[in-house]
């Protein structure tokens, strides 16, 4: 308060103050709540790097700038104080009021009204000192005073208020109400669609497992945040309050105009005042030490003294500087030099995280280098070339699977009295050049042997299955198997990816001719190899015009991809043995063929291993013999095989 001023002022003041501050504070505090749910749900969207192979560094950006956003706003709130300030401006403004209501009865009844609470009632002896004396008036005008100008505008103001709390908690309990029924609905939706044997396909296919999993996640977040923002405003506590003071404040307007004496209406304003001021007392306390967020050293003044010194002394502008340089710099310090720390220890520990997984040895992680992915011109290593008088006919690639490799192996190259059996890949390359003579296409044999043994460049402790763990619990040989099954699908998409941005800088250069017809043929985890290539080509736009996917008997092949693909290029899949589950069904889409090739198996043959390799040897027979393979095998070819 500044020197010289009366009741009036500082009530004008202090009312316009915490008018402006409270309508801030409460809609700071909503945008508080969305950044919260930010918080929450952006970091679902690390999901879609892998469901839908998204630029993390834009997931890791969105979550790291509404992650700093929500620890600024968090400490911005605690830098201004802003709920502590509204709450002394409000009482310093009731309390005013509250004096220029009685000053003309002639007593300290404001003062009084203050008893129950010592810390405030000095805030009261100086508002009635500098109230204006007390004049001598007939009982009617006094009455006619207070209720016109304490009563009914008390009442007015308890109306408002009331009704305005009973709409932002209809408007709160409608979104909970909604949010729990969205989640209730898409619970069951789930629970239907995860009791169906058709569930991954179901999922991936309509892209339900977005909206089970990002809007399912939301919805109930919603409701808890919107529970979260009433339990803020205390619609509930303020609702009935409200409802309360204004069937008081009725009744007292009923006794004041009913007593009969000034001394009998002195004592219902001594209780009208009491009760007014208890309320905005009590609200006044519990805010005012509620936890503390930020208070700069040497401000810890009792809250009496900050609210009614009733001169402040000024200091020059050099001691305010510095004052404000001095709270500002420790809020900084606290601010940003704590959470550098923070960031600090979440490097230090991501990276040792990553380095954890990552292959022990120089040898382990050279080999993965610079092995993997290859492309020969056949099974003798040599690199991948493209000859014109081939590629102008077109394109066809070739992939291996699990524990397999497109290079002849060194048991096979010793045996000088028997002639070897060619592997599959070269057999079906000879098949394809004999078959079209002239008109052969280039052929490119994919190598990724390495990366298709998971388990034998998995350092020791990578998981406890490791072959190499002598504490494993299980004989290494089935553990190395388990790994590799559940390893090699991951395996295959990255050596796909580094296919595909080979043939497109191939494409890109002019060496591949992406007007030709092209086919891509995968047995097993081959299949995700070729999917992989021709979805890198399909993002960069360089997919061919006429490409053919060829998916032998493929584990769980990737339905996303699937779908993707499907839109430019037909595919075929080839099912053998009781490793290929969870198929699309065949006609799901115009495009897409499925072959069930079981019933062509001889006799005898291992439904799981001798059944699995059935695919290829049936695809190379297809070649040569284009009547075995009825109305599939290569006769679907991009490439019209000549009779």
């Amino acid at each position: 308060m500044a020197t010289g001023a009366n009741v009036k002022e500082v009530f004008a003041r202090a009312d316009a103050t915490a008018s402006r501050l409270a309508p801030d504070t409460r809609r700071l505090w909503q945008w508080i709540v969305v950044v919260q749910g930010m918080a929450v749900l952006l970091p679902l969207l690390w999901l879609m790097v892998t469901r839908l192979h998204w630029t993390a560094a834009y997931i890791a950006y969105g979550v790291a700038v509404c992650t700093m956003g929500m620890v600024g706003i968090c400490w911005y709130l605690r830098w201004r104080g802003m709920q502590h300030t509204w709450a002394r401006a409000r009482i310093l403004a009731e309390v005013a009021r509250s004096t220029l209501a009685t000053q003309r009865w002639g007593t300290t009844i404001t003062q009084e009204s203050l008893a129950c609470a010592p810390a405030l009632e000095p805030l009261a002896r100086v508002m009635t000192t500098m109230a204006r004396p007390a004049e001598e008036a007939e009982l009617a005008s006094l009455k006619e005073d207070y209720l016109e100008n304490r009563l009914k505008d008390q009442e007015s103001h308890y109306r408002k208020k009331g009704l305005e709390a009973l709409k932002s908690r209809r408007r709160l309990s409608r979104i909970v109400t909604r949010g729990l029924d969205g989640a209730l609905f898409l619970a069951v939706g789930g629970l239907i669609v995860g009791l169906s044997s058709r569930t991954e396909m179901w999922l991936q296919l309509s892209g339900l497992d977005l909206v089970l999993g990002f809007i399912g996640s939301a919805l109930p977040l919603i409701a808890i945040l919107a529970q979260s923002m009433n339990a803020y405003l205390e619609l509930n506590r303020r609702t009935g309050r409200y409802a309360q003071q204004i069937d008081y404040l009725q009744a007292a307007q009923d006794r004041l105009n009913q007593a009969p004496t000034l001394l009998q209406a002195l004592e219902l304003v001594r209780e009208v005042e009491r009760s007014l001021l208890a309320e905005v007392v009590e609200w006044f306390y519990q805010t005012e030490h509620a936890e503390m967020f930020y208070r700069p050293q040497g401000t810890a003044e009792s809250v009496t003294h900050s609210l009614i010194l009733p001169v402040v002394p000024k200091r020059d502008w050099i001691g305010r500087l510095l004052g404000a340089a001095g709270i500002s710099a420790g809020f900084v310090g606290r601010l940003v030099f704590g959470r550098v720390l923070v960031a600090s220890v979440s490097a230090v520990l991501t990276i040792g995280l990553v380095s954890y997984h990552f292959p022990e040895s120089e040898l382990q992680r050279s080999l993965l280098r610079l092995a993997d992915g290859r492309l020969l011109s056949d099974a003798q290593g040599t690199e991948w070339h493209t000859p014109p008088e081939e590629t102008r006919n077109g394109f066809v690639l070739i992939a291996h699977g699990l524990h397999d490799t497109a290079l002849l192996q060194p048991s096979q190259a010793g045996r000088k009295s028997i002639e070897p059996e060619p592997h599959w890949m070269s057999a079906l390359q000879s098949a394809i050049q004999e078959k079209l003579k002239s008109a052969r296409p280039n052929i490119c044999l994919v190598d990724w042997g390495n990366a298709a043994e998971p388990s034998k460049y998995a350092p020791d402790g990578f998981t406890p299955f490791s072959a190499g763990n002598p504490n494993a619990p299980m004989p290494a040989a089935i553990s190395a198997w388990v790994q590799d099954i559940g390893r090699i699908r991951p395996q295959g998409q990255q050596i796909g990816d580094l296919v595909g941005f080979k043939l497109a800088r191939a494409i890109h250069r002019g060496e591949l001719d992406r007007t030709k017809p092209m086919h891509f043929i995968g047995h097993s985890a081959g299949g995700f190899v070729i999917t992989r290539a021709a979805i890198i080509l399909h993002e960069l736009g360089l997919a061919p015009e006429r490409l053919r996917l060829t998916l032998l008997d493929t584990p769980l092949p990737e339905m996303g991809d699937l779908k993707v693909l499907l839109e430019t290029c037909d595919i075929d899949f080839y099912r053998t043995s009781l490793y290929a589950q969870e198929l699309p069904t065949d006609g799901f889409h115009r495009r897409f063929r499925l072959f069930d090739l079981r019933e062509a198996i001889p006799p005898g043959t291992d439904p799981f291993n001798g059944a699995h390799s059935f695919a290829h040897d049936w695809f190379v027979r297809s070649v040569s013999n284009p009547g075995s393979g009825g109305e599939g095998g290569f006769q679907l070819s991009p490439f019209k095989p000549t009779h």
